[in-house]
């Protein structure tokens, strides 16, 4: 995902127990520092597997 999606633009976040990979442009999380954190929870909420 780096090659097409750089890491100036976009954050990467990896989570391997969960096989869960996250891209979030930078500039979303200037807005919202808590986004990453929100979205994780979104994903625990919804998904069972994904704690």
């Amino acid at each position: 995902m780096l090659t097409f999606f750089k890491g100036t633009t976009f954050e990467h976040i990896y989570n391997e127990e969960t096989s869960a990979y996250m891209m979030v442009r930078r500039t979303e999380l200037e807005k919202n520092s808590n986004l990453i954190n929100e979205i994780a929870a979104y994903f625990s909420d919804n998904y069972t597997n994904f704690d």
